[in-house]
């Protein structure tokens, strides 16, 4: 009877320890949360949008990166306008750009100096990485302005706030 017994523990131990094995995703690839608000909302507010899940609990403190969209001509936005700012890890040269966070803000016939303030993990930040923040500005639903540069920001002595993005206008 022991000898029927066995071959079972073994094959149940072995099962036991290759389910161990497997691999679980580290929690530093799951983005943070996303802000997407109208403009003329308070930034209070920004952490709960109507609709949005709140941002998985991780061991990181929130924090924020500030600014404003601005551009040089003297040209109005139109009310529609659309401006799209995201905080990006481009520490990889051979993979994608991460997305950290992100604002949507809505114009509603306000003119730049368009302010922003968008909520990343600190947990995520790596000392020896590179960030970025892209802008982007949208018109009728056409890409009209866009920051052609790339502006670091968080590392390396780069600002975390009153970060100023400069767009260039969109040669159609």
């Amino acid at each position: 009877m022991l000898r029927t017994r066995t071959p079972l523990l073994v094959l149940m131990t072995v099962a036991a320890l290759a389910a161990a094995c497997v691999a679980v995703p580290p929690q530093a690839e799951v983005p943070a949360a996303t802000n997407e608000l109208p403009a003329g909302q308070p930034a209070a507010e920004s952490s709960a949008t109507a609709g949005e899940e709140p941002a998985p609990a991780v061991s990181g403190a929130l924090t924020v990166i500030t600014g404003q969209v601005v551009y040089r001509p003297r040209i109005a936005l139109a009310p529609d306008a659309v401006i799209d700012v995201q905080l990006q890890d481009v520490s990889r040269a051979d993979a994608p750009a991460r997305i950290l966070g992100q604002q949507r803000i809505e114009a509603n016939g306000r003119q730049v100096p368009i302010p922003f303030v968008i909520e990343y993990d600190l947990s995520q930040i790596d000392p020896n990485g590179v960030y970025i923040l892209m802008a982007r500005i949208s018109e009728g639903g056409v890409l009209t302005w866009i920051n052609p540069d790339l502006l670091r920001v968080i590392t390396g002595g780069a600002p975390t706030d009153q970060v100023e993005i400069v767009v260039q206008q969109v040669n159609h």
